[in-house]
């Protein structure tokens, strides 16, 4: 007789107290982040929407697709540029703000794979003994910035540089420095404590600068 597959259970990142998934359905979402209510696109929204009213309702901000690609944001009360959105179990603080490609600047549902990997880095460490992190294609640096408030030496590449500082500047000069790469090609590094890095345009991928 076949036996059944095994899978492991899903992790769900349910963590969260500002931050909330309110709804989805039929390739959108609806979420709190904060004090705001976003609704806007996700292609793995799969499923058809339950309920009967079609219509979504009690948003700050709508993202609309376009047919010709991209899309553009509605809001119907005037929103910060950006605000403060905090993940109480590790202490961290993000900086959250809709852009022009509909994303928010942070995954929330990753949120589990930050707890596992502090998890991790404090059972590695020691005394004797530091813990290194190479993140690549980092993003805005929300895992960076978990694996350093663990303690880790974490060295964050990013070929877009606008995707770069964007965690709270409240974690500067209390995270780990970032550690340097590649000193010995191009520029000298120059480090920070926020631990978030890119790489120039025409830069070789062991070329780093670390930035804030």
């Amino acid at each position: 007789m076949t036996q059944p597959i095994q899978r492991p259970a899903l992790a769900v990142a349910d963590g969260w107290k500002e931050y909330r998934l309110l709804d989805c359905g039929d390739g959108m979402k609806q979420e709190r982040w904060g004090p705001y209510t976003l609704v806007r696109p996700d292609p793995q929204v799969l499923w058809p929407r339950q309920g009967g009213d079609p219509a979504w309702k009690d948003w700050d901000g709508f993202y609309h697709r376009s047919d010709t690609g991209g899309g553009r944001w509605e809001f119907r009360r005037p929103l910060p540029e950006d605000w403060k959105l905090s993940y109480g179990a590790l202490g961290l603080t993000f900086r959250i703000r809709p852009t022009s490609f509909k994303h928010t600047g942070l995954f929330p549902e990753q949120a589990v794979n930050w707890e596992w990997l502090t998890a991790r880095i404090k059972a590695a460490r020691s005394p004797d003994r530091g813990v290194s992190v190479l993140n690549l294609f980092g993003y805005t640096g929300a895992a960076t910035c978990a694996a350093a408030a663990a303690g880790a030496s974490v060295c964050h590449v990013d070929a877009a540089e606008r995707a770069l500082g964007r965690a709270d500047p409240d974690h500067r000069g209390r995270l780990p420095e970032v550690r340097e790469a590649g000193a010995q090609a191009g520029p000298p590094l120059r480090r920070h404590h926020h631990g978030s890095a890119h790489l120039r345009k025409g830069q070789r991928r062991g070329d780093v600068e670390a930035r804030g």
